[in-house]
């Protein structure tokens, strides 16, 4: 990446602790959610528990995690994850913002796009740090974990876990999946 791209990671970092403390999450005991300026706080701590939730089932499924020295197993159960050896681990498939391409090249600029104007940004970040004429892994764990909490918090019955060691793919659990799809509209 280049030297510009490398900082815009630290000024959505910044920027970030008010978007999920602005939606009131919630974990299903009522206890709040909420991050410091520093990115810490209980919705930390919860992401940090959905991970060691999907490792220990993966861990139960036969996955061999020896291998990753930022996981903790202790008799058997994953008790801990070293965030930042995790971040480290899932690497980077895009330059930050993911989705709304400072430079309008991301894929999802063409959706808001217009049938006059190819792409265009759709967020207030993007717009403003827009770098157009130039040219995380894909999605952060706190986006689908802010969707599924919010669903839960306004009363929908939810059943979310994180897959684990898998890129931004699809696919799944599309059994599961269609099972469920089946139950809902039959």
């Amino acid at each position: 990446m280049t030297a510009e791209q490398l900082e815009v990671p630290g000024r959505l970092k910044v920027l970030f602790p008010a978007y999920p403390n602005g939606l009131g999450l919630g974990k299903a005991d009522g206890t709040a959610l909420a991050l410091d300026a520093s990115g810490n706080g209980s919705f930390r701590d919860y992401l940090k528990a959905l991970l060691i939730a999907s490792a220990q089932t993966a861990l139960k499924g036969g996955a061999d995690l020896s291998r990753l020295d930022w996981i903790t197993v202790k008799d058997g159960a994953v008790t801990d994850i070293d965030w930042t050896g995790y971040v480290k681990y899932c690497g980077r498939e895009k330059a930050s913002p993911s989705f709304d391409g400072l430079d309008l090249s991301s894929g999802e600029n063409s959706l808001f796009g217009t049938a006059s104007i190819n792409a265009q940004h759709f967020t207030a970040f993007g717009l403003a740090s827009d770098t157009s004429g130039t040219v995380d892994s894909d999605t952060a764990t706190a986006i689908p974990a802010i969707l599924a909490t919010r669903l839960r918090d306004k009363g929908y019955s939810v059943d979310f876990a994180l897959p684990w060691d898998r890129p931004h793919s699809g696919d799944y659990d599309l059994e599961e999946l269609f099972a469920w799809i089946d139950g809902i509209c039959r």
